[in-house]
């Protein structure tokens, strides 16, 4: 699966919210398009703290993304093993 960055805020938030550590998440485009990726903090201190997400160009193309496109980003909560 490929690896989406995501703000590192957004990552904390969710992980104290879910009392679980995020490392996949599902994005969802608003033409419908969805997929699963896993989930790692941005590494570029220009964009931390803006609450963006970077998305690898082979994602954006499975999903007919264009840069600046808005996504709907949730977080998947681990399923618990028996």
């Amino acid at each position: 699966a490929d690896t989406v960055q995501l703000d590192a805020d957004v990552l904390k938030r969710w992980s104290a919210i879910l009392n679980v550590e995020v490392n996949e998440v599902d994005i969802e485009t608003f033409s419908g398009k969805t997929t699963r990726c896993k989930a790692k903090v941005i590494n570029d201190s220009k964009l931390e703290g803006r609450g963006l997400i970077r998305i690898p160009e082979k994602t954006c193309q499975q999903l007919d993304l264009r840069r600046g496109e808005l996504v709907r980003v949730k977080p998947v909560v681990p399923q618990e093993s028996g």
